[in-house]
């Protein structure tokens, strides 16, 4: 069962009941928070779209009591917070708009990575 889904211009995220975030459509900034095709290069500017919703897999050490509760899609990132109050994102940071720092200065991101720290999530 759906529960949530945030949708832009380019890409979509959906929640399912049990926790799981699925993603679909363009990926060339890995806005979908999924492992690309063999081959792909990080630099092209036109990456393959994800046509059919795959799972955005979550770093380890994400239990299982620990589910993803809220979603939200910017432009070309997303971002998930889990029930617990930690919170992931994946996509385009080259304005710094996934919120993680200096270590992290890459301009994408394609698998979720965890932000800390995060102070209240709402």
């Amino acid at each position: 069962k759906i529960v949530r889904i945030a949708t832009v211009a380019n890409h979509s995220v959906v929640l399912g009941e049990s926790g799981t975030v699925y993603t679909f459509g363009a990926d060339d900034v890995g806005q979908c928070g999924v492992v690309p095709n063999a081959g792909h290069d990080d630099e092209e500017e036109e990456g393959n779209p994800i046509r059919a919703p795959q799972a955005a897999v979550l770093p380890n050490g994400n239990g299982d009591n620990d589910k993803v509760v809220s979603i939200s899609a910017g432009y070309a990132h997303a971002v998930l917070s889990t029930i617990s109050g930690k919170v992931y994102v994946f996509g385009q940071n080259d304005n710094g708009q996934l919120g993680l720092g200096i270590e992290h200065e890459q301009e994408l991101i394609r698998n979720p990575v965890q932000v800390t720290p995060v102070i209240h999530v709402a």
